[in-house]
């Protein structure tokens, strides 16, 4: 009895948007130019990360793969729903719907991954930027020989990019896991600055130990004109680096306002690119 009411499922019958031949051929050009713009893109990234030295590096490695997982994502659905647009039997086999199916979820699955992969990436590039810069300041104010101006620099030096680091990285590491990447438009302004204080502020350290190693190059003997001048007082080092502090936070209060003072088109939100992601990527090729 069970048996004879059984029945098999052979095909689907795809029911459609509308029957009205001029809004079907209206859906069938958008799609259709929203998928060719898909596939060049995707294929456009793919060429240039492949192609260009300089973009190979694990982040761009990554996107190429992204593009690739979003360009088999919509090739499983855009051409079989651009058909169903100009054909009149409007259905799908079972296998057929079920291997379509099974593409479909392969690739934007794969999409998950790789944003968790390189979630991984970064937290551990930010752990270990982190702990070493730690590690050195802790093992510079236990050592009683490394107790001079040179290393009182490289400890305020591993403070910035500490700092540095911790201004945007965190905000990145949570949209990787996040779906709804935002951020409010005041805390992207205090981002924005102490971003650009403590990068300042690590250039102006940098310029100032690059200094005393050209004075000791070009002047052995009468080295270190500099550095003898501040360990003969504590007081003139840490007065040279509040200087710095200074500048870095003013200069950077000053990039920041003129940035935050230009009109932004569009309504209560701005879609902008996470560029420090693609500096910071960019400056490791250098």
């Amino acid at each position: 009895m069970d048996g004879e009411n059984c029945t098999s499922l052979k095909e689907f019958l795809l029911l459609g948007i509308s029957s009205n031949p001029v809004i079907k051929v209206t859906l069938f050009t958008t799609f259709l130019v929203v998928y060719i713009i898909i596939l060049v893109a995707n294929l456009g990234m793919i060429v240039l990360v492949r192609t260009d030295p300089q973009l190979h590096t694990p982040m761009y490695f990554f996107l190429s793969h992204l593009s690739f997982s979003d360009l088999c994502c919509s090739t499983a659905i855009g051409p079989r729903m651009l058909v169903g647009f100009l054909i009149k039997n409007k259905s799908i086999t079972f296998y057929g719907c079920a291997l379509q199916f099974l593409i479909f979820c392969t690739f934007a699955d794969s999409e998950r991954h790789v944003q968790q992969r390189l979630f991984l990436l970064f937290l551990l590039v930010y752990g270990i930027t982190v702990v070493a810069n730690v590690r050195m300041s802790l093992l510079i104010k236990v050592n009683p020989r490394l107790n001079t101006p040179m290393y009182h620099f490289l400890i305020n030096l591993s403070f910035c990019d500490v700092c540095y680091s911790s201004a945007v990285s965190p905000k990145m590491l949570a949209d990787f896991l996040s779906e709804h990447k935002r951020i409010p438009f005041d805390l992207c302004a205090i981002q924005m600055y102490f971003w650009g204080t403590f990068a300042d502020v690590e250039c102006l350290m940098l310029a100032v130990m690059a200094y005393d190693h050209y004075v000791s190059i070009c002047n052995p003997l009468l080295f270190p004109p500099l550095i003898f001048i501040i360990s003969m007082s504590r007081r003139l080092c840490t007065q040279l680096i509040s200087v710095i502090y200074v500048e870095g936070l003013v200069n950077s209060a000053i990039h920041t306002c003129c940035t935050f003072q230009l009109s932004f088109y569009g309504s209560n939100f701005s879609k902008i690119a996470h560029f420090f992601v693609h500096f910071l990527c960019t400056c490791s090729t250098l």
